[in-house]
């Protein structure tokens, strides 16, 4: 297949959602979807397109073609191995147009498509997505609808990049649904209607099930599945008590979206956090529905995703540290921290690895980012103490450049600019030097034997007169 340069400016889905025909007595079992997806594309570059090429789920068999409604063009499909990931095979769809597009000009594309979901565990852990007996989830990572390009290393991130688009959904009878960045048009429970903000950009997240509802006094809405009322009341109390207690350290969150709303997943499903919803796996222990409620809703006062994942991943974990603090005492932080250092430990080859490189190591980048991050943190609140640390935080969250999307360079470029972090002779620039963008100490002197309390004040100290 030949790729050539081509962006899709604007999706119309039409969705069904099919239940396995056994789903009755094995609620487990995956069904399948079925799609009619017209993608207006544009050609990009200086010279007339072709062709394009797509990538679909491996199992999404495309059956039909088409420029508008009734023109059909030639395509071919064929399953791909994803460069540089050897698990993770995809289905590459390529389009001939009845004519070439000439540069900057667009054309409607229509491809019909359908097949089963059994997500992407080979690959990635917590990509169940599938269509079940009681709920149904569809991810940007299970490649749902057409993204543009071939099966190169960078799929997933391609999939986030998603323009404006409307959808109509089929459901099994007595579903709720809902969909991410999209603004409900019709309340039909039979094929609701929603349309995506102009230029969304974070994926096409789809939700739904035969759920419930609880709701709680600090504008909390938690969607819940059968029999599972009595765990979304904990989740009530669990994201409530964090808004709360965030809402006081650093201002409104950074999201300023009412209410917050968790939708329950299965177990192993993996948490996630999209636009406008939280994805929730549901456990039975209080102490870990609180970490896993806390975690999530702490990334509602992240600036947002960067390549280095610091700036989401290693910020949330450490405001989830803080508030089970908060809840528990403070051994709880310290028991938090210690679990992050004793996981970085566990992978040598992450430990030199600086935070604002950790993308150029996709191997290690979840370490780094999720591990490497919150001890970072832990270690610049021990500089500044409880107070400077919150004035810096809430400082720096509330910027315009966090608010637009924060980067390692910016966190770091604003910590440098700060003007207490000068004050005491704190040695910022050998902090940000040795965390995020050398080499810094192997995560914290002393090794996983050494107290935490104690190897983060003796790290601290490196910075201090």
């Amino acid at each position: 297949m030949v790729e050539h340069p081509i962006e899709v400016v604007h999706y119309s889905l039409e969705l069904d959602l099919v239940q396995s025909p056994v789903a009755a007595v094995m609620p487990d079992a995956p069904g399948r979807i079925r799609c009619a997806c017209a993608m207006t594309v544009r050609a990009v570059g200086s010279e007339a397109v072709p062709s394009a090429c797509f990538t679909l789920y491996r199992l999404l068999r495309v059956s039909a073609a088409s420029e508008g409604a009734d023109i059909p063009v030639v395509f071919r499909q064929t399953l791909r191995e994803v460069d540089g990931t050897p698990d993770l095979h995809v289905r590459a769809v390529e389009v001939v147009f009845a004519s070439p597009i000439a540069p900057g000009q667009q054309r409607t594309l229509r491809l019909l498509y359908e097949g089963p979901l059994v997500g992407y565990r080979e690959a990635m852990a917590y990509v169940h997505d599938s269509v079940q007996r009681d709920v149904a989830l569809l991810r940007p990572e299970v490649l749902w609808y057409p993204v543009p390009g071939g099966a190169s290393g960078d799929i997933v991130r391609r999939a986030y990049r998603t323009p404006a688009f409307d959808a109509v959904v089929r459901l099994p009878e007595g579903w709720w649904v809902a969909m991410a960045g999209a603004r409900r048009e019709s309340d039909a429970t039979d094929a609701p209607r929603f349309r995506g903000e102009d230029g969304y950009g974070d994926g096409l997240f789809l939700v739904a099930g035969r759920y419930g509802e609880r709701s709680g006094d600090a504008a909390v809405t938690v969607h819940h599945l059968p029999g599972h009322s009595s765990w979304a009341d904990t989740v009530v109390e669990a994201a409530a008590f964090t808004a709360s207690t965030l809402t006081e350290w650093l201002g409104p969150r950074a999201s300023r979206r009412d209410p917050l709303v968790l939708v329950e997943i299965p177990a192993h499903w993996g948490s996630q956090v999209a636009r406008g919803f939280i994805l929730q796996i549901r456990c039975d222990d209080p102490r870990s529905v609180f970490a896993n409620v806390s975690h999530e809703v702490s990334h509602h006062w992240t600036p947002g995703a960067d390549r280095n994942r610091f700036c989401d991943e290693g910020v949330a974990h450490y405001l989830q540290a803080l508030v089970e603090g908060v809840r528990y005492g403070d051994g709880a932080r310290w028991e938090r921290l210690r679990g992050h250092r004793e996981r970085f430990l566990q992978r040598p080859d992450a430990a030199q690895i600086p935070l604002a490189r950790a993308a150029e190591y996709p191997a290690q980048i979840e370490t780094v980012s999720r591990h490497r991050g919150p001890l970072a943190l832990a270690v610049l609140h021990a500089c500044l103490g409880d107070t400077g640390f919150r004035d810096w935080m809430r400082s720096w969250i509330g910027s315009e450049s966090a608010r637009s999307g924060g980067t390692v360079a910016h966190f770091c470029q604003y910590l440098r600019a700060w003007e207490l972090c000068r004050r005491g002779g704190f040695d910022v620039d050998r902090y940000v030097r040795e965390w995020f963008e050398v080499a810094g100490p192997l995560a914290l002197e002393g090794g996983a034997d050494r107290p935490i309390t104690e190897a983060v004040s003796a790290c601290a100290a490196r910075y201090q007169p």
